[in-house]
């Protein structure tokens, strides 16, 4: 039954406790929740990250704006507050 578990593992590494759980009891497996997921954090795949592709475009080609905004009382105009 290992070797059917760590193939089906192979083959769908983010399959969780549960799914596979369902999977084996109707296979004939009598164990526990616990006794899978610990199996899984055996033989399950580290996961991949993602990288990051940084690239850089010359000048005046991409902008970037963050977005907020403030209440301000300008000193020309006293008493007046503005929303900038």
């Amino acid at each position: 039954m290992s070797a059917t578990l760590q193939a089906r593992v192979q083959a769908f590494p983010d399959m969780s406790g549960a799914r596979l759980l369902r999977e084996i009891r109707e296979l004939g497996y009598e164990g526990g929740y616990t006794l899978v997921t610990d199996f899984l954090r055996e033989v399950r795949p580290a996961k991949q990250t993602q990288f990051e592709r940084r690239f850089e475009t010359p000048p005046r080609k991409q902008a970037q704006v963050d977005f907020a905004e403030f209440t301000v009382e300008f000193t020309d105009d006293p008493g007046v507050v503005r929303k900038v």
